[in-house]
């Protein structure tokens, strides 16, 4: 099992954010880099100050932008354990899924 925030998709607009930690984590900041829009904003983020273990953050209308190629898509995802005052970090591909 995995121990982190992973990325499921859902349909090729629709991303969750799921913790998967095993226990609430907290200060938890999401963020789009390169060229994708969710929810319509370029420069989408979302904080969350407690995220309990099996929750999950939506991200919503995925779409792709101009340049996509050039500038792949990254969502960076950040977040710090119950017990401790370390920040833990992510970048993982925001590619839509092939559904």
């Amino acid at each position: 099992m995995t121990r982190n925030l992973e990325l499921d998709w859902i349909d090729s607009l629709t991303a969750h954010v799921t913790n998967r930690t095993g226990s609430p984590v907290f200060d938890v900041d999401l963020r789009t880099t390169g060229k994708v829009t969710v929810e319509g904003e370029t420069d989408w983020s979302f904080t969350a100050e407690q995220l309990p273990d099996g929750d999950f953050i939506g991200l919503n209308r995925i779409k792709d932008d101009v340049g996509w190629a050039t500038a792949p898509p990254f969502l960076e995802i950040s977040w710090r354990s119950e017990d401790s005052t370390e920040q833990n970090y992510r970048r993982v591909p925001l590619h839509r899924a092939k559904m």
